[in-house]
């Protein structure tokens, strides 16, 4: 559908011209007629945003999208940024030295090309013994499995006053959950897995500190529910942040699990500090985790 229809056509033509404000006006017409987004609109809505954060944060979202050509496309474009971003900060490191500090760097690097040059010509009686130089070989980054299963579009959400919620993936048996005060790698106790689910959180109400700003559980197929962890994170990947309303932040929450036990549902209830924010308990069925 995405491919022949008009209004996304238009709003491509739109986005090649530079016209931001048309663009994401022929998109909002888009969703009154076709509802939810897919993988392109949320493509062409990043790309229109004149804001550098909103468009970061709905590049964010689309990644998740790794079977779509668009979500791959979201994950080339933010490591792209990610790598200018450090160089532009080297660049800016570079220049923050005054006059007199690069006076002294000068000087610094002419002394040591000069002794260089005298080792060079064998000045003085005795031969320079040069040490072998000793080769550090640097340690290899820890590569770890990536075992996540992204859901389709939209099938797993909960709306609620503070916010809309969204289970994007699902990853059993992650074996990627690291400390998040000293990002070490964390192992389940004997007999347990970390079972983890990626969130996509809309804030629907003023400013939400605590996204997903709910209490989240894990229904066991035994019966027994388990609150997610708040001391681990997925390695190199996003955490849920506090945004205000309008904005969209995403993260994973992360069960530790016993391995005799499958996940059956996600329950969604109110947070226990928060009375006013009270509504009916929600429970999502993770068919088929």
């Amino acid at each position: 559908m995405c491919a022949v229809n008009l209004k996304l056509i238009q709003a491509q033509i739109a986005l090649f011209k530079g016209e931001r404000a048309e663009t994401l006006r022929l998109l909002d017409e888009y969703r009154e007629t076709y509802g939810s987004d897919d993988p392109m609109v949320m493509w062409l809505d990043a790309q229109a945003q004149s804001d550098r954060d909103a468009r970061i944060q709905r590049l964010q979202v689309l990644a998740g999208y790794s079977d779509s050509i668009y979500g791959q496309l979201a994950q080339d474009t933010l490591r792209v940024e990610a790598e200018y971003l450090q160089k532009i900060e080297a660049v800016r490191r570079a220049r923050s030295f005054d006059p007199t500090t690069r006076r002294l760097i000068g000087l610094a690097a002419a002394l040591i090309i000069g002794v260089l040059i005298l080792v060079s010509l064998g000045v003085g009686r005795t031969p320079v013994e040069t040490p072998t130089p000793t080769v550090t070989i640097a340690p290899t980054p820890l590569t770890l499995p990536d075992r996540s299963r992204v859901l389709v579009a939209d099938s797993y959400t909960a709306r609620y006053p503070r916010g809309i919620l969204q289970v994007a993936a699902i990853e059993d048996e992650s074996a990627r959950v690291v400390s998040r005060s000293e990002q070490t790698l964390v192992m389940p106790v004997p007999g347990a897995r970390f079972f983890a689910l990626k969130i996509v959180f809309e804030c629907r109400g003023g400013v939400c500190n605590q996204p997903p700003e709910a209490r989240l559980r894990l229904e066991l197929s035994n019966g027994e529910t388990i609150d997610a962890r708040d001391d681990v994170q997925i390695a190199n990947d996003t955490i849920l942040e506090p945004i205000a309303l309008g904005r969209t932040t995403t993260g994973w929450v992360i069960f530790e699990i016993p391995t005799v036990t499958s996940a059956d549902a996600l329950l969604v209830t109110a947070p226990n500090e928060n009375p006013e924010s009270a509504f009916d308990g929600i429970r999502m069925v993770l068919g088929g985790s």
